[in-house]
């Protein structure tokens, strides 16, 4: 039976219709090229979640299979960008009546999906004839580093992947550079260079982004699944080993949780999961520290 929504029925012929493409033809690409501002205007506009849930699929599907010379358009990007976030936090991520596309998956996760791979498309830095600098506002950064850390959290399995998909993409386009530019250049802009690092340190966004990489930690140590401790050490090796992500004292500080706590984790594989971190710290946490060295060693031998 026909829909008695006229638009559901032309993108859910539109998305079948993309999925047998395979995007060779100059005209396709040239008339997906047009159409697709359109698109975007749609899904801004429109409300019905079942119709949403579509044309975030065709988004999803255009972005990792059709070479449009759109989406080299850091302006475009951002636009569709902004769009996901107002439509997360329009919807939400709530695990009880959570609002569901026409196929049954959340519509927040759906969102979710297609802000990963914007956030893998779109550069570190823009064009000087884009309207960004950079492809994220503060703003923006805090509501994905909100919905990252309550994914992060949740206890179903898909929501953790997100945050950790989320997370990694963030490391790669250093954000943390971006937060601390944009930090300098504001006390700068207000005559408190001195103490700068210190004050810094103390900005809400700066430091959320560090805090969400505590409970990463915590993931690795004492989560009693094993994926979740294999990704969780993953990502926060990959993180700790970036450099000049944080200052070295943190680092430490990082190395006595752990070491402090040894012979206290809840599982034996977070004792585990602690000696293999602290074998992949930066070097620079071990240099003129023979103590340090040594307790580490005891504890591998432990282990």
């Amino acid at each position: 039976p026909l829909t008695p929504y006229p638009i559901e029925f032309v993108l859910q012929s539109t998305f079948a219709t993309l999925k047998a493409s395979d995007f060779k033809q100059l005209e396709t690409i040239t008339l997906l090229n047009q159409i697709l501002p359109k698109y975007l205007e749609i899904l801004e506009t429109i409300t019905y979640p079942p119709s949403l849930g579509i044309l975030l699929n065709i988004f999803q599907l255009l972005i990792r299979q059709a070479p449009l010379p759109i989406f080299l358009e850091n302006d475009f990007l951002v636009k569709l960008l902004t769009c996901c976030l107002t439509l997360l936090t329009k919807f939400g991520r709530s695990d009880q009546n959570s609002v569901k596309t026409g196929t049954g998956t959340e519509l927040s996760a759906e969102v979710f999906k297609l802000i990963a791979y914007l956030l893998e498309t779109l550069p570190e830095e823009g064009n000087s004839s884009d309207a960004r600098p950079f492809f994220l506002t503060k703003y923006e950064i805090s509501v994905i580093m909100r919905y990252s850390t309550e994914d992060l959290l949740n206890k179903k399995m898909s929501r953790k992947q997100n945050a950790f998909k989320i997370l990694g993409i963030l490391l790669d386009k250093r954000v943390d550079k971006f937060l601390r530019k944009t930090e300098q250049l504001s006390l700068s802009g207000n005559g408190n260079e001195q103490n700068g690092d210190d004050q810094l340190e103390e900005d809400l966004s700066v430091k959320n982004f560090h805090d969400i990489f505590k409970e990463v930690l915590e993931l690795a140590i004492n989560s009693n699944l094993e994926i979740v401790r294999n990704q969780s050490k993953k990502l926060f090796i990959r993180y700790i080993n970036i450099e000049h992500i944080i200052r070295l004292k943190h680092v430490n500080n990082y190395m006595a949780i752990l070491l402090d706590n040894s012979n206290f984790f809840k599982l034996d594989s977070g004792r585990i999961t602690a000696a293999e971190i602290l074998s992949e710290m930066p070097e620079k946490c071990y240099i003129q520290n023979e103590s340090l060295l040594f307790t580490v060693s005891s504890m591998l031998v432990k282990s």
